[in-house]
């Protein structure tokens, strides 16, 4: 008999759950509220680093999307332009200089460089010869026909490097 008490009870109480629930009107259940929502914090980005030289809206002001909020400070930029406007100036001079070719005085420093370089090769093969004929004869150590044969040597690159200077310069 507690038993069909009990559910009679539940029963009963579903019934009058689901009465409420279809019967009740929903929109007087919505809660509405009036008021100002005050935000702290606001995020804002820009598409370079920089530091913020100009904020030009206050807060509480009405914006629009696009609108300019704020400006950053351009002296690191205008640096970079000019640094860069002075590199391309000089690589134009140079690539000016480039298609002009090179100048005459230039060419005769080259020429005169290998006319240097060619009399100091031409001096060490004299000298390498006659300390040869000495070391022939045992009058000078080995040590010395060794400084000679590699002061021939490095005065003969040298000719070789001045001569491709003054190749490149007149090609």
């Amino acid at each position: 008999m507690r038993q069909k008490i009990l559910a009679a009870v539940l029963l009963v109480g579903v019934a009058v759950a689901l009465g409420w629930y279809f019967l009740w009107d929903r929109t007087q259940g919505s809660l509405v509220l009036y008021g100002n929502v005050e935000i702290r914090q606001v995020d804002v980005s820009f598409r370079v680093d920089g530091r913020i030289a100009q904020v030009l809206v206050d807060e509480g002001d009405s914006v629009r999307a696009g609108q300019e909020l704020a400006r950053l400070d351009d002296d690191l930029l205008r640096q970079q332009r000019d640094q860069t406007a002075a590199q391309l100036a000089g690589q134009k001079a140079q690539l000016l200089r480039l298609e002009r070719g090179y100048r005459t005085e230039e060419v005769e420093q080259a020429r005169a460089a290998v006319a240097r370089a060619r009399a100091v090769a031409d001096n060490a093969t004299i000298n390498l010869n006659r300390v040869s004929a000495m070391r022939a004869r045992n009058a000078i150590s080995q040590k010395e026909l060794d400084n000679a044969r590699s002061s021939d040597r490095s005065a003969r690159a040298e000719l070789r490097s001045a001569q491709e200077q003054l190749d490149m310069l007149l090609s």
